[in-house]
């Protein structure tokens, strides 16, 4: 077990709504600069949404040691600040919900997730309703204005950002409409303000990309003019029959997709298994999807028992052409739609 970091926590009271009264509390933990000319104060965001440093730095083993490194590294800056999204770890009231049943046999299809993920969504709604939050209150913009209101008040005029997933997202939300406080920014696994992972689109947009650059190495192989397209055909494979496709669906292809080749391509060090294990998928070989069915599940969100999931992912600012893309319910549509 790593040695504690010895901090300052402390939280803030602030509005659930602009123009409400009720309070809620964001919580936070400040660890000193290790510099002997400290700079502008490092303010860390975690991903998730409904991640926590603060949380992690109370565990044990990697994840502990990860965010103590994290920290460790930016006090030779400034000052760390660690601040928990509202509904989070020492943000009060928390927000937790049951998930949906984290149960791949009852992932049929495409209509059986949208209805077992609806059904959990809908009972955490009420849950929340009748325990008096204000969902209205839970988006990236008012967790940007709690970020400032605790630079606020720990007298920092001008602070800096790293963000990591989420983090990203919400570190890109007060630049936005921060931009006065900000003196720098660093952000890891950059979700944009009109992007977030659960975009089909934007994974196969970003696999084409490579897939052309991966022509000369794939040379056609078995009839392919690019990896891309072995994914094309399982996919209209399993839009016709299941098991012309191995036994996959239409949404297994496009998870398969989204939770293994969308990881492997975005680290050198997963790069370079991505051509043989599409070859793989190309001879028939639908093991590499099988043998990852178990993780597809929580990769998605079902199960996750934190509500600010699903409340943040959802209350982005996106633009009017995500939103049409949002809306489609058509596995195809959503892939193959420009």
């Amino acid at each position: 077990m790593a040695e504690p970091l010895i901090g300052e926590e402390g939280a803030i009271a602030v509005k659930e709504t602009p123009d409400g009264d009720r309070l809620i509390s964001i919580g936070f933990r400040r660890f000193r600069s290790t510099a002997a000319r400290p700079s502008d104060p490092v303010f860390l965001l975690p991903g998730g949404p409904g991640g926590s440093y603060n949380e992690r730095l109370d565990e044990d083993g990697d994840r502990q040691a990860q965010a103590l490194a994290l920290v460790e590294l930016f006090r030779r800056v400034g000052d760390v600040v660690l601040v928990d999204l509202r509904g989070v770890y020492l943000s009060t009231p928390h927000l937790v919900c049951d998930g949906a049943p984290n149960k791949l046999t009852l992932i049929k299809s495409a209509t059986k997730l949208s209805e077992i993920t609806r059904k959990a969504a809908d009972a955490c709604r009420s849950k929340l309703l009748r325990e008096g939050v204000d969902l209205a209150g839970y988006t990236p913009i008012q967790a940007a204005q709690d970020v400032i209101a605790v630079a606020d008040h720990l007298g920092y005029e001008n602070i800096r950002l790293y963000g990591r997933s989420f983090g990203s997202h919400w570190a890109l939300t007060l630049a936005k409409y921060f931009p006065e406080r900000i003196s720098r920014m660093v952000i890891e696994g950059v979700e944009g303000l009109d992007h977030t992972y659960d975009d089909h689109h934007s994974v196969l947009s970003a696999i084409e990309r490579i897939s052309a650059d991966a022509k000369t190495a794939w040379s056609g192989f078995r009839g392919f003019n690019e990896p891309v397209d072995v994914y094309r055909t399982v996919h209209k494979n399993a839009r016709a029959s299941s098991r012309a496709a191995y036994g996959l669906d239409p949404l297994e292809v496009s998870l398969w997709m989204l939770a293994s080749h969308d990881h492997s391509l975005t680290a050198r060090s997963g790069m370079s298994d991505w051509l043989p294990v599409t070859k793989d998928l190309a001879k028939g070989k639908a093991w590499p999807i099988k043998i990852r069915r178990p993780f597809i599940a929580s990769y998605i969100g079902i199960g996750w028992d934190a509500a600010a999931v699903g409340l943040f992912d959802c209350a982005s600012s996106i633009s009017q052409a995500r939103r049409v893309r949002l809306s489609l319910t058509n596995q195809e549509s959503i892939l193959y739609t420009d």
